[in-house]
């Protein structure tokens, strides 16, 4: 299984910079054999700060398949519920955030999957003890204990942020929350990382959220947070809030929804990476539609019950569950497609609402990709409809040439059911269309219409 891969890791979240050399003389200093085991190492020499470690990785060929096709698996791991320890306040998004997206490089593979991890990170473990300590005074200060809402300790916290922390543009020197809350200074890294480390020491949940703000070549790098209000998730963006030129704060950007986040200025929107735009993400962090009105408030939701996050190396359908049938060909390993009898699904007379059957779809809008990059398209499906799904089939109805899509069939992450389509640009500009037909077992079915835009 010799393979290479020469991309660049461009996304500011990615964990690390990963090489793959030829065979070491020496051992290795871990080993593992399936994608979990591959990131509680990850996470554990990060947070002791380890700069440069290797790992034996002994995993499946579906496992490899998976790692090079979205390296957001390691994002996703790490701060999903499974991997983000409550009891503690410096793993999960707080740990990535620390992550120096200068080490990000190119790399390539060999036989033996031997990898060679080098990290570099915006804060050292003795300035992490210095901002736990500081946090915890600055909660006493604010006198967080005796707030009886979530949403004045929120409030509260983001004001004392505004106030003490002034922009810098200084990615080497005010990208963690150390800058912020100990030097006062930082970029929306630290800002963002800031509002993780004190809201989730109060015991509110927040969220690192990474992407860019505006539109164009105004489009530029940023960072903000969701917050966790009453079991609801709200965007605050703290930078954003600031005024430093007069010395004050806002609250444009402050426990916004989905529909009214940028409604400061539409002109500069903010848009969220690949990572966050995963319709998975979405679904185990779901951001409320509208702001959150502290004088009408929602009623409090109940949290998703925590699960655990794909595992490749597992069966995607266990022997209880109806495999959903495929009639393109299939290369992933983890699907079983079957034929099913076309007088059987035509005997079930029940009518289906698709808006129940179909819970998201990604993308939403137009697919950009980059010459020689690659995306994912995926239909998540309710788990009360699944075994009701008959055939979910493809056509490229445009741009055959420009595209190579690989179908991955049906798998199941975190209790829901999505199919996969790996797509990947190839070396022309243009604009490719990709129809997607799901059948149920009474014949109903509904088309969705992707379209990719290759740059």
């Amino acid at each position: 299984m010799f393979k290479k891969f020469k991309n660049v890791f461009y996304s500011f979240l990615l964990i690390s910079s990963i090489l793959f050399s030829q065979v070491s003389a020496f051992a290795a200093d871990y080993n593992a054999s399936t994608i979990d085991e591959l990131t509680q190492i990850i996470k554990t020499t990060a947070l002791e700060r380890d700069t440069e470690f290797t790992v034996a990785y002994n995993g499946t060929d579906a496992d490899f398949e998976y790692f090079f096709k979205d390296y957001s698996i390691y994002y996703y791991n790490l701060v999903s519920l499974r991997f983000d320890d409550p009891s503690s306040t410096d793993d999960g998004d707080y740990l990535l955030g620390l992550i120096d997206p200068t080490s990000f490089g190119s790399f390539e593979t060999d036989e033996n999957g031997e990898m060679i991890f080098n990290h570099k990170y915006f804060e050292s473990l003795e300035e992490t003890i210095s901002v736990n300590q500081k946090a915890n005074e600055i909660l006493n200060e604010l006198q967080i204990s005796t707030m009886s809402s979530e949403y004045d300790k929120v409030k509260a916290i983001h004001d004392y942020i505004c106030s003490n922390v002034t922009y810098v543009d200084d990615s080497d020197n005010g990208s963690s929350a150390y800058s912020g809350l100990i030097e006062g200074k930082g970029l929306c890294n630290s800002y963002a990382l800031c509002m993780c480390k004190l809201l989730n020491t109060a015991g509110i949940g927040c969220k690192y959220i990474g992407g860019k703000a505006g539109t164009g070549k105004d489009a530029g790098g940023h960072a903000w947070n969701i917050v966790k209000i009453g079991g609801r998730w709200y965007y605050v963006d703290s930078t954003w809030d600031d005024d430093d030129e007069n010395n004050s704060y806002n609250h444009d950007y402050f426990l916004k929804g989905k529909s009214d986040f940028d409604e400061a200025d539409p002109s500069q929107p903010h848009t969220l990476d690949d990572e966050y735009n995963n319709s998975l993400y979405l679904i185990e962090f779901p951001i409320e539609a509208n702001s959150y009105d502290p004088a009408n408030p929602p009623a409090p939701k109940e949290d998703n019950t925590p699960v655990e996050p794909y595992n490749p190396s597992q069966p995607s359908v266990t022997p209880t569950q109806q495999p959903v049938i495929n009639n393109n060909t299939n290369t992933n390993p983890n699907n079983s497609g079957v034929t099913g009898s076309t007088a059987t699904q035509a005997s079930n007379s029940k009518s289906y609402n698709f808006d129940d059957v179909i819970l998201l779809r990604y993308p939403k809008g137009v697919m950009k990709l980059k010459r020689k990059r690659s995306n994912d398209i995926q239909i998540v499906f309710s788990k009360d409809y699944i075994n009701n799904v008959d055939t979910v089939d493809y056509t490229v109805t445009k741009g055959k040439k420009l595209i190579k899509l690989v179908d991955y069939g049906m798998d199941e992450e975190d209790g829901y059911h999505f199919y996969d389509y790996f797509v990947k640009a190839k070396g022309k500009k243009g604009v490719a269309l990709v129809k997607v037909t799901v059948t149920m077992d009474n014949g109903e079915s509904k088309e969705l219409s992707f379209k990719i835009k290759i740059k």
